[in-house]
């Protein structure tokens, strides 16, 4: 009767059942929702904000907005709807409430996938901008920020270096992109240039006068720098925004991040989480 062992089948069986299973998140439809954050970073809202919020709906007579529910989640208030109407509706009405004139009401789609689908590390399949919709922020991080640090740096351990190795020097400046080191004399000089080629390999000499020497960072170690940068600025990018979307936050080029979050319905807590004006 079976062309095949049958373990063979329970196995396909068992692929088949951990598919099924794994494929239900995308049975559950994310809903509409107004998110209430603090707009002062380090500021949490608390029960009495819920508490506002719930007012804020119930309103007057004939005025009531029907929210499915109204939650206090890692200092957040959500209030999830049923239709994007009412959505709409109540973001405008929070938005307008003097008591909360310190937090932002921001549209929002709020994940339905059950806990204990998540509990297994079951997710809804994550959508692109295209498909669902959603903000998109191109960041860029200075060059001219991370050279200036760099350069602050590298100024404090060459007095470290000048003072340990006793070199007599004048003082250290900044000419652009170019650090400038003069010395008492041309023998000061030369002992100074030979520490530093041989102990400060982020610096390479540019020349200079008798008494001076002309320094600058290597290529190299500034890419490396503004490479370190985006990569940090990557990872806290994924931090902040991870309670607020399923962002997809991604390295391009040297010095940029692409940030994507479907389904988020306006810009403003996305840049109120990334710190952007």
């Amino acid at each position: 009767m079976f062309d095949y062992p049958k373990w063979k089948y329970w196995i396909l069986a068992l692929v088949a059942l951990v598919s099924a299973l794994y494929s239900l998140p995308n049975l559950f439809q994310p809903i509409p929702s107004v998110t209430i954050t603090a707009t002062e970073r380090g500021k949490s809202a608390d029960a009495a904000i819920k508490g506002t919020v719930e007012g804020a709906l119930v309103g007057k007579a004939g005025q009531k907005l029907s929210a499915s529910s109204v939650d206090l989640l890692d200092g957040k208030v959500v209030a999830r709807f049923d239709e994007v109407g009412t959505q709409l509706a109540a973001a405008d009405r929070l938005r307008l409430d003097p008591a909360l004139k310190d937090y932002s009401a921001s549209l929002t789609l709020w994940p339905t996938v059950p806990q204990w689908l998540k509990s297994i590390g079951g997710r809804a399949m994550t959508l692109g901008l295209d498909l669902r919709g959603g903000v998109q922020f191109l960041l860029e991080v200075d060059e001219k920020t991370t050279r200036d640090a760099l350069d602050n740096r590298l100024m404090n351990d060459l007095y470290d270096l000048f003072r340990n190795r006793e070199i007599s020097y004048s003082g250290i400046v900044r000419e652009g992109t170019t650090l400038v080191a003069t010395f008492i004399s041309p023998e000061e000089a030369q002992k100074a240039r030979a520490e530093i080629e041989k102990t400060m390999q982020e610096l390479q000499v540019l020349g200079g006068e008798s008494t001076a020497l002309s320094l600058q960072i290597r290529p190299e170690v500034l890419n490396l720098a503004l490479l370190s940068a985006v990569q940090q600025n990557t990872t806290t990018l994924r931090t902040r925004l991870g309670a607020l979307a399923e962002p997809v936050v991604q390295m391009q080029g040297q010095n940029r991040i692409v940030v994507q979050l479907p389904g988020l319905q306006d810009t403003k807590q996305a840049k109120l989480a990334i710190g952007a004006p």
